[in-house]
């Protein structure tokens, strides 16, 4: 079995507008460090494939079929195995 950690973002090209209205909120809180915020969506899968290379076609599959816009998102995939 594997546990699949998916994060899902805007591509670089495209604005994040919340995460301009978090820095921006950062600002207001003296929190001067900070210089980018991008925002997403987490989420985690447990599926039980025959191999990791399974796993990831799987999920990849179920991403783009069922979570991802492709125009405008990109997605990483985190994959362990676990017992």
């Amino acid at each position: 079995m594997y546990k699949a950690r998916i994060v899902i973002t805007l591509k670089e090209i495209i604005p994040d507008r919340e995460g301009e209205s978090l820095l921006q909120s950062s600002e207001h809180l003296t929190l001067h460090d900070v210089k980018e915020v991008r925002t997403g969506r987490y989420v985690e899968m447990v599926i039980d494939s025959k191999n990791k290379l399974e796993a990831q076609r799987q999920v990849s599959q179920f991403i783009e079929d069922n979570l991802l816009n492709p125009v405008i998102e990109r997605y990483e995939i985190q994959l362990d195995e676990i017992s």
